[in-house]
């Protein structure tokens, strides 16, 4: 009988905790979920490995920024890049007039070859119609089209976009990535790629909110400066049940003497129709 009563007693502890799992993941259902909070001397910056995703973006030969390739339905390849369009205002051309953007794939460093390295241009880009303000994070977002197709490998992958405008995100893990210099105000890049991790937080509310666009916002400073000054058009990515889920596009950059608050991210899934017409 002992045997027995010790089975048993195993079998109510696991049907009490499966109970117990069941009314917690009930509970957290809708919340918001972020990543724990993080001091700024534990933000991590470090040279990009494992990250394949960015794509360099030169325009004009001048302005520098960066951007994402985006899935485009075919299984190994795509001609469609995601970046600010801020990164497209040739001479704060509000008309949005054309010029050249050229681009470079799999470039993990600057100012070097690699047979893994594509390089494309291109003039046929999309600036979302709505943007006018550079001054705001509202509607700062455009697609460029290659007409050579980019295939994927190992250096060279899509990332993924949130399904929907409401779609609950999923903040734990979150990194930005990029090609600038930190606190460096004479040399704004540099040839090494670099990621941060970032800690989203509550935006700071605004005195004339945009209709109902809401930005992401991230504490992303080490000791007080911001991390990525040029980096306009980079991602916020998000790791999410093992894939690599792009919540945003950086669309305000500051110099690196200016201390700031929080940097704000065009939400991406604010467009993803708009998206969804090139793609």
């Amino acid at each position: 009988e002992f045997p027995c009563a010790i089975w048993y007693a195993i079998i109510i502890y696991f049907a009490i905790y499966n109970i117990f799992l069941a009314v917690e993941s009930a509970s957290d259902q809708g919340k918001l979920k972020i990543s724990p909070s993080t001091s700024n001397n534990n933000l991590q910056i470090r040279k990009m490995k494992q990250f394949f995703i960015l794509i360099h973006l030169l325009l004009c030969c001048i302005t520098e920024c960066s951007g994402t390739l985006m899935p485009n339905g075919h299984a190994n390849y795509s001609s469609v890049v995601l970046t600010s369009a801020h990164c497209l205002l040739f001479d704060d051309d509000f008309y949005h007039t054309k010029g050249i953007v050229y681009a470079k794939f799999g470039l993990n460093y600057l100012g070097t070859s690699s047979n893994s390295t594509i390089s494309l241009k291109s003039n046929n880009y999309f600036v979302h119609p709505y943007f006018f303000n550079w001054r705001t994070e509202a509607f700062d977002i455009a697609i460029i089209k290659f007409s050579t197709p980019v295939l994927f490998t190992s250096n060279i992958q899509p990332i993924c976009l949130p399904p929907s405008r409401n779609y609950q995100p999923d903040f734990r893990e979150c990194y930005t990535a990029g090609w600038g210099k930190i606190g460096d105000a004479t040399n704004r890049h540099w040839k090494y790629l670099t990621q941060m991790r970032l800690r989203v937080i509550p935006c700071e509310p605004r005195i004339k909110p945009t209709l109902t666009l809401q930005p992401i916002c991230a504490d992303g400073q080490l000791n007080g400066r911001y991390i990525f000054d040029g980096d306009s058009g980079s991602p916020l990515f998000c790791l999410v049940n093992n894939t690599w889920i792009q919540y945003a596009i950086l669309a305000t950059t500051f110099a690196p003497h200016k201390h700031v608050k929080e940097i704000r991210f065009a939400a991406v899934g604010n467009y993803v129709t708009w998206i969804e017409t090139f793609i």
